[in-house]
């Protein structure tokens, strides 16, 4: 039987976690929306297949983006997936 190992992450003094928080980079996903015609948010889910509520929530910071929606976020607008992560400190 497997049993995975307890891996200790890396913790700042508080006790919090050190590892880097990504989310969606909106600007960069903004500006190449609107150079594809895609002006607003319905556009973009439109566009891109993504439901409207999952893109507000990416937009607003609230949700962490899974990678499935970034390449659906990405392909369209000819991006990679990783235009679109940015580290939030």
């Amino acid at each position: 039987m497997f049993l995975p190992r307890k891996i200790n992450l890396p913790r700042k003094k508080d006790g919090t976690s050190a590892l880097p928080v990504l989310r969606l980079n909106r600007a960069a996903l903004i500006k190449h929306a609107r150079r594809h015609g895609d002006e607003s948010a319905a556009a973009i889910s439109r566009t891109t297949g993504v439901p409207e509520s999952t893109l507000s929530a990416l937009l607003s910071g609230q949700r962490a983006p899974a990678m499935p929606t970034l390449v659906a976020l990405a392909s369209p607008y000819g991006l990679a997936s990783d235009d679109l992560l940015k580290v939030r400190p």
